[in-house]
C-alpha cells in the first residue's frame, strides 16, 4: 500500500488538501451545528419505531414506502 502512494504521492496529496479545505468550509457554513431540515423528524421517527417495534414507520402504525431504510437503519444503530 505504502508503494502505491509513493508511486502516486501528488494525487494523494491532492486528495488531503481538498479533504482538509472541504471540512473548513463545511465547519464554516455549519458553523459546528447540525443541519436540520423539514425531513429530519420523520428520519428520527423512523429509526425509533424501527428500534422500538421493529418497525419499518414514520408514525408507528402505516409503513414507510416513499423511502430506503438506509438512514433511518444507521440512526437506529446509533441509537441503540
Amino acid at each position: 500500500m505504502f508503494d502505491k502512494i509513493k508511486k502516486n504521492k501528488e494525487i494523494f496529496l491532492t486528495c488531503i488538501v481538498y479533504s482538509i479545505i472541504s471540512l473548513i468550509l463545511f465547519g464554516l457554513m455549519t458553523r459546528g451545528n447540525a443541519i436540520i431540515s423539514g425531513d429530519s423528524p420523520s428520519y428520527i421517527a423512523s429509526a425509533k419505531y424501527l428500534v422500538s417495534d421493529t418497525f419499518f414507520s414514520w408514525d408507528g402504525i402505516n409503513a414507510e414506502y416513499s423511502r430506503t431504510p438506509g438512514y433511518p437503519l444507521f440512526l437506529a444503530i446509533i441509537n441503540k
